[in-house]
């Protein structure tokens, strides 16, 4: 089975998450704090990042048993 793989395109108020199976995505910031959690199946999810403060976020996809973290900065 190939491996899961994902990217990130940041824009001004939004991340678009690519993806290429069903995941769990979710968004910390820097202390921790979980600030959304939603579900994807394969291709792009859009997030509204225009609410939070600026600073340096981590996404957390989950899939197939697997878990991965990429930065941004707002």
């Amino acid at each position: 089975t190939e491996d899961f793989t994902w990217n990130i395109l940041r824009e001004p108020d939004f991340i678009s998450v690519y993806i290429n199976g069903a995941a769990e995505i979710s968004v910390y910031d820097l202390a921790g704090n979980e600030m959304l959690k939603t579900s994807a199946m394969s291709g792009s999810v859009k997030i509204n990042i225009s609410d939070f403060p600026q600073g340096m976020y981590f996404v957390n996809v989950n899939a197939e048993g697997k878990s991965s973290v990429k930065k941004f900065i707002r």
